[in-house]
């Protein structure tokens, strides 16, 4: 009984010398940015404060806590009503600048102090860390937005709707032909796409034009390898000089593709990743290296990148839900009436338009154990492979003659790679 007291007082100090810590961070951080109202005392004060009226006996712990809130509250207040505009004097454009920065920062820290008491000492540790990385990283983020156009807020928020309006009311239950559709599991996938799609966009549009085509190559890679190889493919036919550049960008963008289809399949289906990693891995440090070749030869260049389209409007949102429906009823009938090589048939007609959804099809039919594992995988190889025949005639076509030069070599390379793991892992 007695080792149980004195453990339970060496935890009651562990929590206390953390929100002392977590205050002392926060504080350091308010004193460089020239607060007015808080600095490097007062923060761990407030979250001693915090654990401490959180620590009172059960029947009035809560009373004390909010009796606590409301005096932080009544501090914030007294601290901005005291403050004279002299005391601006030396301090900087932050402080100067007003807001409630400090104040909600001072409310915050109240409750992680409250947090930690209560035993939830790493939720208080990872809240009080991202307070500071979101106090000390202002000027970083004020650029982030400053750099962000009407477009690329538009774009959050019809994601917005597409994951928090749209998704929450789709029945979640299985219907349609072969019993193949589930509506959520459909929306689910889309949510999925989009939001990989956004990350993506919205890095290209920060630092994309800044850093050059080959990262832009590698971001329209996670946007849409097809819509890179068109957009680079046209650049190489108008000017002969962008052509090094142009392959480059193309072949990093079917790389990074590889890695997103793992991507998926790791998110859709555990089972079916166990045995795509290695072919996949495979095909992927086989592109990786036709790229760093052609990367190399490229070396910089101040190319023009070609501008990515918004990828979560709710139209090409919609478009990617029928898409996705469609193969999963054809994957569903071509099992029911052909059998495996159905499976085939339906991948390889995929790749043509879109390897995410007979990626995700196939990924969740082997999840739901209605399709072979290396059946999946082996239709997901071929559809890679014929979505990279697809996508050097769209260089032949929009690039030219010179473009194809600079591309036969690596993606026969890859194309070759994807025989070789097709025979040795599915046939």
């Amino acid at each position: 009984m007695q080792m149980g007291s004195e453990s339970g007082i060496g935890s009651m100090f562990a929590d206390l010398a953390v929100s002392v810590g977590l205050g002392l961070l926060i504080g350091i951080q308010r004193e460089q940015a020239g607060s007015r109202i808080a600095g490097v005392r007062t923060f761990p004060l407030l979250t001693m404060l915090g654990t401490l009226c959180a620590w009172a006996p059960e029947p009035g712990r809560w009373w004390m806590v909010g009796a606590g809130m409301v005096g932080v509250s009544l501090l914030t207040l007294v601290g901005n009503l005291s403050s004279s505009p002299d005391r601006h004097d030396g301090a900087t454009p932050e402080s100067k600048a007003g807001g409630v920065t400090t104040e909600a920062a001072m409310v915050l820290m109240y409750v992680v102090g409250v947090t930690v008491a209560l035993g939830h000492r790493e939720i208080g540790v990872a809240v009080g860390v991202a307070v500071a990385v979101l106090l000390h990283a202002r000027e970083y983020l004020h650029g982030l937005v400053a750099r962000l156009g009407k477009e690329d807020l538009w774009a959050m928020l019809q994601f917005g709707v597409v994951t928090l309006i749209v998704l929450p009311v789709v029945p979640d239950r299985v219907m349609g032909p072969f019993g193949a559709l589930n509506p959520r599991q459909v929306w689910l996938m889309v949510t999925l796409v989009v939001g990989l799609n956004l990350v993506a966009y919205v890095a290209h549009r920060l630092v994309g034009r800044r850093h050059g085509a080959l990262l832009a190559g590698a971001l329209g890679g996670l946007i849409s390898s097809t819509a890179t190889t068109a957009s680079f493919s046209r650049r190489a036919r108008e000017s002969a000089g962008l052509v090094p550049v142009a392959g480059a960008a193309i072949m990093l963008a079917t790389t990074i593709l590889y890695a997103r289809i793992l991507f998926l399949i790791l998110i859709a289906s555990r089972p079916l990743f166990e045995w795509a990693w290695k072919p996949f891995g495979a095909m992927l440090g086989v592109s990786v290296l036709a790229s760093v070749v052609l990367a190399v030869r490229a070396r910089r260049s101040e190319a023009v990148v070609p501008t990515q389209k918004n990828p979560a409007e709710l139209g090409s949102a919609l478009l990617f839900a029928g898409l996705y429906a469609v193969v999963v009823v054809a994957v569903g009938a071509a099992m029911r009436y052909v059998g495996h090589a159905g499976v085939y048939l339906v991948s390889a007609l995929s790749g043509v338009v879109d390897l995410d959804a007979i990626t995700l099809s196939n990924s969740r039919l082997v999840q739901a154990e209605t399709l072979n594992a290396r059946h999946a995988l082996g239709g997901i190889i071929l559809a890679s492979g014929v979505n990279l025949i697809f996508k050097a005639g769209l260089s032949a076509g929009l690039g030219g003659w010179r473009l194809v030069r600079t591309l036969i070599v690596p993606f026969g390379m890859v194309l070759v790679a994807s025989g070789v793991v097709l025979w040795l892992w599915v046939l």
